[in-house]
């Protein structure tokens, strides 16, 4: 794959209630007690902040982190703010979708961190998401389009299933490729869906 094709878009609303983005956050700092390294501890894939130094931000207003700079394993910051500031819809058409909808991407040329952005975006959807995924339709919140291939979803996808399940005490141990109670599906035009499955 060409790594300059490798991208997540994402078109959003420009601002996610409090409390909604509040779990998102609490989600994505709970990815740590399933996979350990996803967050902090393995080499290669340790997160750091927006410039691939210091600590990631993942607070009530503001997910933000790169990959470790010190290592070369850092490439575009991801960063998903509860709330789009002025000076990023002012960017130029950014605000392209007939219902208000926010465009942001980013490219990560599928270094490891890319695991955790793909892992941010389905619990961005599942947590923030409204009745539909369709950007045709008025209703919809949130939507996801990656050009990654389907095999880092299902590892991210695993990920999250995991950590909604640990939260009710129970554990899906089977591995990201086998069946399960999906939390997302890949249909036309790598567009992402969620499922009903909600935990």
């Amino acid at each position: 794959m060409d790594m300059r094709r490798y991208a997540h878009y994402w078109h959003r609303v420009v601002e996610f209630p409090i409390d909604r983005f509040r779990e998102l956050a609490a989600d994505v700092r709970a990815l740590r007690r399933v996979h350990p390294a996803f967050m902090m501890d393995a080499e290669d894939q340790r997160l750091r902040g927006w410039d691939g130094m210091g600590d990631p931000t993942i607070t009530d207003d503001l997910i933000e982190f790169n990959g470790d700079g010190s290592k070369g394993l850092h490439h575009e910051t991801f960063t998903f703010p509860r709330s789009v500031g002025v000076t990023d819809l002012l960017r130029a058409s950014n605000i392209t979708h007939p219902g208000g909808l926010y465009w942001d991407f980013v490219k990560t040329s599928a270094k490891p961190y890319d695991l955790a952005v793909a892992s941010t975006l389905i619990l961005a959807c599942l947590r923030l998401g409204g009745p539909t995924y369709d950007l045709q339709d008025p209703d919809c919140i949130i939507a996801i389009r990656s050009t990654a291939k389907p095999d880092i979803w299902k590892h991210a996808e695993h990920l999250v299933l995991n950590m909604l399940l640990d939260k009710t005490e129970k554990r899906w141990n089977g591995a990201p490729e086998s069946a399960g109670p999906l939390v997302f599906s890949i249909v036309d035009q790598n567009i992402l869906h969620p499922s009903p499955f909600r935990a």
